[in-house]
């Protein structure tokens, strides 16, 4: 976790899923201490670097969240989230479909894909158009897509015991119709 931390200023929210994993984690010994200290320690820091030590170091002011800017946005999203869902619920909705559609959109099946959402509201978010394309994702994104990728084959087939070999034909033709670059 502290290489993860070195990389960039949102793997600090990698940490912070983190701790709610530990939180809930049966095998985890002192999970709950654990889990909160990693959550809040991350968070409050996340929340320091974004709204102190890049404005004073980012001279331009420009920090790639919209007109809300780094420190508006985390507070936004607590206080007036209807606000910020009004300044960008027209903004690209393919970004997600891009996502999921290689994956035939199995992961949605999987309550672990809510781990992922911090990462993907960070690129769908931002006033830079390349983090939505479908050349660009963060490599946040990636592990949280295949383990939920797994656990929702899973519940497909706890629910329909024969389905193999449909949830088989399912995953290869998304992969084969929509996966690979797309120029």
């Amino acid at each position: 976790l502290a290489l993860t931390v070195l990389c960039r200023e949102v793997a600090f929210i990698a940490v912070a899923v983190m701790g709610i994993y530990v939180f809930f984690h049966k095998g985890i010994r002192h999970r709950k201490f654990i889990g909160i200290l990693l959550f809040l320690g991350s968070i409050s820091v996340c929340f320091f670097i974004i709204t102190y030590i890049i404005p004073k170091i980012n001279h331009l002011g420009f920090y790639g969240y919209g007109p809300l800017g780094g420190r508006q946005i985390l507070t936004e999203v607590f206080y007036n989230p209807k606000r910020l869902w009004g300044y960008y619920q027209s903004l690209r909705w393919d970004y997600f479909i891009s996502i999921f559609k290689n994956t035939g959109f199995v992961p949605l099946l999987s309550p672990m894909i809510l781990l992922s959402i911090p990462f993907l509201l960070q690129n769908w978010l931002t006033d830079i158009i390349a983090t939505t394309q479908h050349i660009w994702h963060s490599t946040f994104i990636i592990p949280f897509l295949f383990i939920s990728l797994i656990y929702g084959i899973a519940n497909i087939l706890r629910v329909f015991k024969k389905a193999r070999v449909l949830v088989f034909i399912w995953l290869i033709s998304f992969t084969l119709f929509f996966g690979g670059r797309q120029f």
